[in-house]
């Protein structure tokens, strides 16, 4: 091997090198920024309380008598204000209110059907606003429901739509949400309750529910709660919920980054 090669060859190692570097460099901060440090909780209504510490996420119950933690409180993704906020299992949701020399003043009041998000964090988090939609071309439903072998009549079914960029890599991802919970009538073959995307033409189902149909009051109508940046990264996280018949409650999902991917990092 000539001089001449020889020079060219070290080089190329070193760019390689200095490449490789820079690869792991990044990938860790990614890491890092995915699973940070610190931790949160996150208030939801009716009756969630979501939590991130110690890089582990759970579910719990929110508490009725912790009135010493301040939350961000916001109203369908828009802040109203730092405020108490205590569950009320008698009213399906919080009671709300700041405080004055240890004293309750300024209770907030939300109308009926709107979705809360409070946010009690040492890591910065963000809320998105969206818009929700119904589903004009129903396609892509009737190509999920094909691919999970069901056959439904989609005159009653519940179908909503959200269209938004949330892993921001320019191209917006259309989130469908359907369900014919609750509806008796004999045009199903199956009870049904999914969550799928169209991500310029491919599809992923992010949740599903299917039952015998006589079990049409014992699956959800799913939702899009909110939607979240965590720690100031370039993928959001949707947080969604899904309503059962009559006192049955609400169960909320947490979508969001895993490694490379998304995943569910909290389910029903």
């Amino acid at each position: 091997m000539t001089k001449k090669q020889k020079r060219t060859l070290l080089i190329f190692l070193a760019v390689i090198g200095i490449y490789a570097i820079i690869v792991l460099i990044f990938t860790k901060d990614t890491e890092e920024k995915q699973n940070p440090e610190g931790g949160f909780s996150l208030l939801l209504n009716p009756d969630t309380k979501i939590n991130y510490y110690d890089k582990l996420w759970s579910k719990t119950s929110p508490s009725s008598t912790d009135d010493d933690t301040l939350y961000q409180l916001y109203d369908n993704n828009a802040y109203i204000g730092d405020y108490y906020m205590l569950h009320n299992r008698y009213i399906m949701g919080y009671n709300i209110f700041q405080k004055e020399n240890g004293k309750k003043v300024n209770y907030y009041n939300p109308e009926s059907g709107n979705r809360l998000l409070g946010i009690h964090s040492d890591i910065p988090i963000s809320v998105r606003t969206f818009s929700v939609q119904n589903i004009e071309d129903n396609t892509p439903v009737k190509q999920i429901l094909n691919e999970v072998q069901v056959q439904a009549d989609l005159t009653n079914v519940y179908q909503k739509q959200v269209n938004i960029d949330y892993d921001h890599d320019g191209e917006v991802e259309e989130i469908y949400m359907i369900s014919n919970a609750f509806d008796s009538s004999e045009s199903y073959s199956n009870a049904f309750s999914i969550i799928f995307e169209n991500n310029g033409g491919r599809y992923k189902i992010l949740y599903s529910s299917i039952r015998n149909v006589d079990e049409i009051y014992d699956i959800c109508v799913p939702y899009l709660h909110n939607v979240i940046n965590i720690n100031e990264t370039e993928k959001d996280s949707l947080i969604f919920g899904c309503e059962y018949y009559s006192n049955n409650g609400t169960c909320h999902m947490l979508y969001g980054p895993k490694d490379k991917d998304y995943e569910m990092l909290l389910t029903c």
